[in-house]
């Protein structure tokens, strides 16, 4: 979906919509708000962290990679 897109972009898209959305959420009163701006959250957030990785994963050594990315998960 976002294949074409500039990842360095998207990543400072995805922050500015993360915490907007988040603190939507804070504000947010009723359950049915709540689980919508949630979902806009969750969102957001795995769509930045991906292409955070994206960019990690294509920048790191081909023997450093599998190691790189185990510490990047623990992180």
């Amino acid at each position: 979906m976002f294949v074409t897109w500039d990842q360095r972009r998207l990543i400072q898209i995805g922050f500015l919509a993360f915490g907007c959305s988040l603190a939507g959420f804070a504000l947010a009163r009723e359950p049915i708000g709540a689980f919508t701006i949630g979902f806009v959250l969750g969102f957001f957030y795995f769509a930045t962290t991906t292409a955070m990785s994206t960019i990690f994963q294509g920048r790191a050594r081909d023997e450093e990679r599998g190691r790189l990315t185990a510490l990047w998960f623990v992180a």
